[in-house]
């Protein structure tokens, strides 16, 4: 519980009431003990790769020659969206179309884009995995075929310059860092909700793509909500060639990226304030529970259709 403690002082945490002192640190017990469960898993799985990582890494990976793709998924289907993510989206469409070939896709159009195995499907189907862990392993497998990025339904864009930043094509991969880590004690090193990849068969993607396969076809349930970020973390703590060549990947830290989700669900509405955060950051992580939130901004709702039109006018 020392450890538990140092990160609770860490974060600030100590501040926090007793019951949400509690859960935070449930939760750190419960990533560290899923981390020390998938190290062995990891660890069997980069033993077909002992040895060749320099080799496959040149073999398998090819660099995208042409207009990147972007990758967007909502599982239900596009008919009775959120109107969190319908903003989302059109957001994406105003700000990023030029640049990436925009692909969206619900289940019943999945197949035409990757092939999963059926114990995937099984434990879908059967509610041992849930759709937030479903998508991670599409996500992995989108970038692993076709490279580029992958963007959650729930991110709205306001411009077009971090988002060039963070899809350089001299960075070969890019993720957010988790907004709690800590580099030397959390067992969650990144997030995936906004991920990049200049090349597909990358190999990281790869060996992400065993991990979770043999997982699922070995365990009946998830374990942790952080499962695909923590085995993530475990292939590039366990690879010594992933840490030192600064030109494999990079953690990109989209800094306010939070800032516009936190302030919608205030009661306190400021043009100003939301200005000084547009201006921050053009990328924002939203959450489409948010949708639920009833307050006086813009009519009665923030995410009603007109949302993103009335960003527009503040941030032009």
């Amino acid at each position: 519980m020392k450890k538990f403690a140092r990160l609770l002082n860490y974060f600030g945490y100590y501040n926090l009431n007793s019951s949400k002192k509690y859960r935070f640190v449930k939760e750190l017990y419960d990533e560290t003990a899923t981390m020390i469960r998938m190290q062995s898993l990891v660890e069997m799985v980069l033993k077909n790769y002992f040895g060749k990582i320099s080799e496959l890494e040149i073999q398998n990976a090819a660099r995208i020659t042409q207009k990147p793709k972007l990758f967007q998924y909502w599982h239900q289907g596009f008919d009775n969206l959120p109107g969190v993510v319908k903003n989302c989206y059109k957001s994406v469409d105003f700000f990023l179309a030029d640049d990436f070939e925009i692909i969206r896709i619900e289940l019943k159009t999945l197949s035409n884009y990757i092939r999963l195995p059926e114990h995937i499907f099984k434990a879908r189907n059967e509610g041992k995995m849930t759709i937030a862990h479903f998508s991670d392993i599409i996500r992995n497998k989108l970038l692993l075929e076709y490279g580029g990025m992958w963007l959650d339904s729930t991110v709205l864009i306001t411009g077009k310059e971090d988002i060039r930043k963070f899809t350089s094509l001299e960075n070969r991969l890019m993720f957010s860092r988790f907004v709690f880590s800590n580099p030397k004690e959390h067992a969650v090193q990144f997030e995936s909700w906004i991920m990049w990849s200049r090349e597909k068969g990358n190999l990281v993607y790869q060996i992400a793509d065993d991990v979770l396969m043999e997982y699922w076809l070995k365990n009946s349930d998830v374990g942790n909500y952080f499962l695909y970020h923590i085995i993530l973390t475990i292939i590039f703590l366990k690879e010594e060639k992933f840490q030192l060549n600064f030109n494999w990947y990079d953690r990109f830290y989209v800094s306010n990226s939070f800032d516009l989700g936190r302030y919608l669900i205030s009661r306190e509405f400021k043009i100003d304030a939301l200005s000084s955060i547009l201006n921050k950051t053009n990328i924002h992580k939203l959450d489409f529970k948010q949708d639920k939130i009833d307050t006086s901004l813009f009519g009665g709702m923030f995410f009603h259709e007109s949302f993103f039109s009335e960003i527009l006018k503040i941030i032009k």
